[in-house]
């Protein structure tokens, strides 16, 4: 009986929550606000603090609330694994190396002086140094997954404020590793003093990235391309997510965060060239958990608690975000950002993030933070996210209000930005590769995709824009960044991967010129009825080119040549037509 109780309950939890993800969700997209939000919202009513209080008067309420929110955050937790494997997938060293100037110094910046002015006001209140620590350096990070979903929703990312702000989150997202390496340390120290503790935190976090990296340099690569992952795309996410649960048992045993395992598997994979194949293939399974995330975070806000004690609760949620902005706009001025794209990051990264949660849940059961802290922290973080979405509605409103003289042109020169009005090569085989090499010279921006693993490797060795994936996921397109393209070339030599490519693209990108190319004239004809905007038979052309040949033996002028070369394809392309 009582695993038939349990069985209906979970059953409940999971028709609310994808009741909710399936038709409020949608609901809200259409009235143009953020989803976020309303997993947010719809926490705080179906939770615990929320409908549930009502049960014994509506006993109907149980079929349509959530009294245990256990499973819902241990499936929330699920969505910071991958949040964090999808974070290391892009903290390759190569993109690191780009991002340093905001990474290494401004985002290293911010943590440290946010973290210590927080500790700061915490040791005011009688909390000893190793809470105040860890509080100030939990507190100091911001919400990587509300930020980055609102700056997406808002098409920021490749904007000033969306390029700065993802490069301070990407130095918070550093930094997880050895704050949890910390509080873990923490909890286990004797007598020694607390700067041997955080050497000793900062060395372990270190050596264990290091050893995890010389591990993936080594094996992991040649591990991968045995297995043959193009010719049977399913073990690579059997592998991948084996992958996931072991490096989490591993860091969890170890004592260490399982997330911690998850970031580090996603910065493995990130120095080879399965990572965007890979992004495509988490990245539904992430969005979904991460829903639940912020459904957990909404159903920990007791609104009684905020009744019962407004002032400090709101005297704490003000205080944390006006410490966060104040710190980060000079910090972005010092590194001379222009006024308003500084106030808007400043405002919007102003909140602390889900990973407070984890680091104030490690440090309530290491005993380094009582629990009565630990709980009032967890709701006013839960009330500065659940926010964020109004933080990002004042930002550009306060930021307009600054007149700021022109200082020229002001870009993130040293910071790969997606391209634009570039090319995309789905295909990147001996076709492929000519009409690559052929609009470098132009000097026309490409961007090619292939499902061969080895032809990749070996392509981007040689420093080709190509990536290993499958060309008829949309989700790869919008990776390559494909609303901004100019133009595709489909260079597949298989017809009814070609023919199922163009269909996705026509459904998804209808304004998208696309070129490709025909094994003869009858399939020239259905790809046009199809939609391409333009396909070269290769009967024809190899036709033509022959003849070209045999007209150049017989030493006829080259220009008599050409136009008998345009006139027979002309008069081929009418017949098709």
């Amino acid at each position: 009986m009582e695993h038939e109780a349990l069985f209906v309950k979970v059953l409940t939890g999971l028709l609310i929550f994808f009741g909710i993800s399936g038709m409020v969700i949608p609901l809200l997209k259409r009235m143009h606000l953020s989803p976020v939000l309303g997993y947010l919202l719809a926490g705080v009513i179906i939770g615990p603090f929320g409908l549930s209080q009502f049960i014994e008067q509506i006993p109907q309420l149980q079929y349509v609330t959530i009294e245990n929110t256990t499973s819902a955050q241990t499936l929330g937790e699920l969505g910071i694994m991958a949040l964090l494997f999808m974070i290391g997938l892009e903290l390759s060293l190569q993109r690191l190396r780009e991002l340093k100037r905001y990474v290494l110094g401004l985002g290293s910046l911010q943590i440290l002086l946010c973290a210590a002015i927080i500790a700061g006001v915490a040791l005011q209140f009688e909390n000893s140094i190793e809470t105040a620590i860890l509080l100030g350096a939990s507190l100091a990070l911001s919400s990587t997954a509300i930020v980055m979903q609102l700056l997406s929703e808002k098409h920021l990312i490749n904007r000033p404020v969306g390029v700065l702000s993802f490069s301070i989150l990407l130095m918070q997202d550093l930094a997880v590793v050895p704050i949890l390496i910390l509080a873990s340390t923490f909890g286990a120290q004797d007598d020694q003093s607390i700067v041997v503790t955080v050497i000793e935190a900062l060395a372990l976090a270190m050596g264990t990235l290091i050893v995890m990296y010389f591990v993936g340099k080594r094996f992991l690569r040649p591990l991968m391309n045995s297995l043959r992952f193009s010719k049977n795309p399913d073990i690579l996410t059997a592998f991948i997510l084996f992958m996931l649960v072991a490096f989490a048992m591993i860091t969890h045993e170890a004592g260490l965060s399982a997330a911690l395992g998850a970031f580090l598997v996603g910065l493995l994979i990130a120095e080879t060239e399965f990572r965007h194949e890979i992004e495509v293939i988490i990245e539904p399974l992430k969005n979904l958990l991460l829903g639940l995330f912020f459904l957990s975070i909404g159903m920990m806000i007791d609104v009684r608690a905020i009744l019962a004690n407004p002032y400090w609760i709101c005297l704490s949620v003000v205080g944390i975000l006006c410490i966060k902005a104040t710190v980060i706009y000079p910090l972005a001025r010092l590194f001379s950002v222009p006024k308003q794209v500084a106030i808007k990051t400043a405002i919007v990264l102003s909140q602390p993030g889900e990973f407070a949660f984890l680091i104030l849940s490690v440090g309530m059961y290491s005993g380094v933070i009582p629990t009565a802290n630990g709980q009032f922290f967890l709701l006013v973080t839960a009330i500065c996210m659940f926010i964020t979405p109004l933080l990002f509605y004042v930002a550009p409103k306060l930021a307009y209000l600054v007149q700021e003289q022109p200082q020229g042109l002001w870009s993130f020169s040293d910071i790969e930005i997606h391209e634009d009005n570039h090319v995309i090569i789905a295909g990147f085989g001996r076709i492929g590769q000519i009409v690559g090499r052929t609009l470098e010279k132009q000097a026309i921006a490409y961007r090619a995709i292939d499902l061969n693993s080895e032809l990749v490797h070996e392509l981007q060795k040689e420093g080709l824009p190509v990536v290993y994936g499958d060309s008829r996921r949309s989700e790869q397109w919008r990776l390559l960044n494909a609303d901004r393209a100019r133009a595709v070339v489909i260079a597949i030599d298989k017809p009814d991967v070609a023919y199922d490519l163009l269909d996705m693209i026509r459904n998804h990108w209808p304004n998208l010129p696309v070129l490709m190319r025909a094994r003869d004239t009858n399939s020239t004809q259905e790809l046009y009825a199809i939609g391409a905007k333009l396909v070269v038979p290769e009967a024809l052309e190899s036709s033509l080119q022959l003849a070209r040949g045999v007209m150049g033996i017989y030493e006829i002028d080259e220009d008599r040549i050409e136009e008998a070369i345009q006139l027979s394809r002309k008069q081929t392309t009418k017949e098709i037509d």
